[in-house]
């Protein structure tokens, strides 16, 4: 799996990292990325590619896509993830 997974990132602190729904897109945290970038490094990447990308990927090769971002994103760092709908089972 050597997909480059495209991101958005704000603010400074511990990293907080939005996983976006299925078919959705980074504005799903429009209004809240503001206010948790007043206390955290948050980090908004755009999952389009695992669950609209012309590659069928099974759930586990998205999780472990996941993985790899955050380990790639945000090294030897703990972080806090979130996810909404889709995400939030990308999350689990």
């Amino acid at each position: 799996m050597d997909v480059k997974v495209a991101f958005r990132e704000m603010g400074e602190g511990e990293t907080v990292i939005l996983l976006h729904g299925y078919a959705g897109t980074v504005a799903q945290w429009e209004p809240l990325k503001v206010l948790l970038a007043k206390y955290y490094r948050v980090v908004l990447p755009n999952l389009g590619h695992l669950t609209l990308g012309r590659e069928k990927r099974r759930f586990g090769q998205q999780v472990d896509e996941i993985r790899q971002f955050i380990l790639e994103s945000s090294p030897n760092q703990k972080v806090h993830l979130v996810g909404i709908s889709y995400g939030g089972a990308l999350t689990w």
